[in-house]
């Protein structure tokens, strides 16, 4: 199936996700833990199963290494982000700059989770559970953006030409992914640290998203346990996906 289908698949559901807040104030709260702790488990089990074990097939134990500066990474976008992409709401004044800054941090979060979509040399079931990891972090993460947008004295449709940004920041980088790899020779050898990066800079999202979804004495309600279940389910199941 052609890699333009998937992305339209992504940024569709991003556009889903940043609608849901205009539907209801409300279900930023209400709607989305079951999403997170399935999303956390799923990111975290796709991260494991199917990202590492690729990139160390590629870079050896080199590969740790990358892994390491990804999740530090993911820590100083942090700084700009406020935690967005694991769908913190950020509770200080959201003024011009600040707005500025959380979209800097989330939009540069996307653009590297979309490069190891253009990754060619990937065993053939990591490209869908990547779109399927991608595709189910992007409704929650979309929801938070749109939240904090309405905070702001801004139209409706500079919230939309604002999200539409946003949802096209993974596919653009996957495309670019794919052009570098078949049309720069030179830039191939650094595609697996890129893909290592990411995998680091998930693995931190992912631990962060289970931590947070439990409570302060680290129990779970049962259909917390479901979710996570199901998540770990679906990637283990992807690893024969052919």
């Amino acid at each position: 199936m052609s890699i333009v289908f998937y992305l339209i698949f992504i940024f569709l559901l991003t556009l889903l996700g940043g609608n849901l807040p205009l539907l209801s104030r409300d279900i930023q709260q209400r709607g989305t833990v079951g999403l997170l702790a399935f999303t956390g488990s799923f990111l975290l089990g796709i991260t494991l199963v199917d990202l590492i074990p690729t990139v160390f097939h590629s870079l050896g134990m080199r590969a740790g290494i990358a892994i390491l500066v990804g999740y530090v990474l993911q820590l100083l976008l942090q700084l700009f982000s406020h935690g967005m992409e694991h769908s913190h709401t950020p509770t200080l004044e959201i003024h011009h700059g600040v707005l500025g800054s959380l979209l800097f941090g989330l939009s540069l979060h996307a653009f590297l989770e979309g490069i190891p979509l253009g990754y060619a040399d990937a065993r053939p079931g990591v490209l869908i559970a990547w779109v399927a990891g991608i595709s189910v972090h992007k409704i929650p993460e979309a929801m938070t953006l749109m939240s904090i947008l309405l905070l702001k004295p801004l139209s409706r449709s500079t919230k939309w030409f604002i999200l539409i940004g946003f949802a096209l920041v993974t596919p653009i980088a996957a495309l670019l992914s794919a052009a570098t790899e078949q049309d720069w020779t030179s830039f191939q050898p650094i595609m697996p640290w890129l893909v290592a990066i990411v995998a680091g800079s998930f693995l931190h999202i992912a631990s962060t998203i289970l931590f947070e979804s439990s409570t302060q004495q680290h129990t779970f309600p049962r259909w917390k346990w479901l979710a996570l279940l199901a998540g770990f389910v679906l990637a283990i199941a992807t690893y024969w996906l052919e």
